[in-house]
């Protein structure tokens, strides 16, 4: 399991980060085309390749409720510590959002194959719209109105993508080989360069002055708590059980990548999420190791 899922992941992960050390790259530039012009692609052929059923209903319920639950145990523990709201809104950034994209995607593609990704990618999809949204509202807060925040979903590409890959499938319109093809191409590609922007971007994290009581916490919560509140949240659901698994291992990823540069951004304890992406991204290599084993 360790040889054909995880050492692949290190292997490209640590590409990026050499890659980055070495030539100091515009990981902006990667990310954006990432972004921009190849999740589109990837987001459509998944829903292009299958037709709407109830399994996105109970994907974007988990997706919401997992999220949700941690916003109520960090707010919860910030009242029981009495943590000012800053370090609150900083934990939540770096442990309710799980990094199911960079991550998540091409570790369902070497655990579970390419049939896995018709269910990493909805939930990757969900959850970036959390980000984006509850997110920017929590690193943001008192720095920029909901309302906008709401608006920046429709600017996505992805989701544009998602509305007309459902349409164009469910109403079998045709479709040239060829353009499938190319688009097919793209969305292949999406999933080496994520990996390589990850790596990119964690070359670029600088841990210091770290509350390591804060940092073990968060550690502890994103990847320990989190794959045992969606194993219980969805493990007798009736849903197919790989599934099953890969909502678990998707809970069970470290924290977003994304949750550090919004901290970053809006100021919101940066060193603090910055460092809790770090660790637990390194840490996860153990931790979803053994949650795969669990899984079966």
């Amino acid at each position: 399991m360790f040889i054909s899922v995880i050492l692949p992941i290190i292997i490209i992960f640590s590409a990026g980060f050499a890659a980055q050390k070495a030539f100091k790259l515009h990981i902006k530039s990667i990310s954006t085309m990432a972004i921009y012009l190849m999740f589109p692609p990837l987001v459509f052929r998944t829903f292009y390749d299958n037709p709407l059923s109830l399994n996105y209903l109970y994907i974007f319920l988990y997706t919401v409720a997992l999220t949700g639950i941690f916003i109520i145990i960090i707010k919860g523990i910030g009242l029981w510590k009495n943590y000012p709201d800053e370090k609150q809104n900083a934990l939540i950034l770096a442990v309710g959002f799980m990094n199911n994209g960079n991550y998540g995607i091409p570790l369902v593609l070497f655990a579970y194959g390419a049939g896995g990704l018709d269910y990493i990618v909805p939930i990757m999809i969900f959850h970036t719209v959390l980000q984006i949204t509850i997110g920017v509202y929590y690193a943001a807060k008192g720095k920029t109105s909901f309302k906008s925040v709401v608006r920046s979903v429709g600017s996505m590409p992805m989701m544009h993508a998602v509305y007309l890959g459902i349409l164009w499938g469910a109403l079998s319109l045709p479709m040239h080989e060829s353009i499938y093809g190319a688009i097919s191409l793209i969305a292949d590609a999406a999933i080496p360069t994520i990996m390589l922007a990850l790596g990119m971007q964690l070359a670029e994290i600088k841990v210091k002055n770290i509350e390591w009581s804060t940092m073990s916490l968060a550690v502890f919560l994103r990847l320990v708590v989190s794959p045992v509140i969606a194993f219980l949240m969805v493990w007798y659901l009736p849903i197919d059980l790989l599934l099953r698994k890969i909502m678990v291992l998707a809970a069970a990823t470290p924290t977003a990548a994304i949750s550090s540069m919004l901290a970053i951004q809006y100021d919101c304890n940066p060193q603090l999420v910055s460092a809790i992406t770090l660790i637990t991204t390194f840490l996860s290599m153990g931790t979803v190791l053994i949650v795969l084993l669990l899984l079966g």
